[in-house]
């Protein structure tokens, strides 16, 4: 589906299956993904983009903006990508998966019971999955638990 234009103020809400991968992209503004349980990828050139209560792998990727996601994850590849802004992901406590956080210019933070400060590498439950996160100009933050 692709709306041109530059209406402000316009949203436009799209239902899907839960159960179908979903493949997003966005040019110019904010996107929201919520109850997507497959896997899903999303791309914002100039936006914000939240995701909420995922259950499965998710790529993320924002130019200029900030990304906030919150869910689950116990197999699979997934990453996050932020040129510039901020990225904050909250993970559910049974999620299974090796978290990789690095930024270039900002700060890194990945807190939960258990886990080391300061670390940019950390593993919850068996870390059947791996997250991978990444932010050039901005911070990181991840929350477990």
């Amino acid at each position: 589906m692709v709306i041109n234009g530059f209406g402000f103020g316009r949203k436009l809400t799209v239902r899907v299956n839960p159960s179908l991968p979903l493949n997003a992209s966005v040019q110019a503004g904010n996107l929201r993904i919520e109850g997507v349980h497959s896997r899903l990828a999303a791309d914002v050139q100039a936006g914000n983009c939240k995701v909420h209560d995922f259950r499965a792998p998710i790529n993320l990727s924002v130019a200029a903006g900030n990304v906030e996601a919150q869910g689950s994850l116990d197999s699979g590849t997934s990453s996050i990508r932020c040129e510039m802004g901020q990225v904050k992901v909250g993970l559910a406590r049974e999620s299974s998966v090796r978290i990789s956080a690095r930024t270039t210019m900002g700060k890194v933070a990945i807190e939960g019971d258990g886990i080391r400060k300061g670390s940019n590498e950390v593993t919850v439950g068996t870390g059947a999955g791996t997250l991978e996160l990444e932010c050039t100009m901005g911070n990181v933050k991840v929350s477990v638990g």
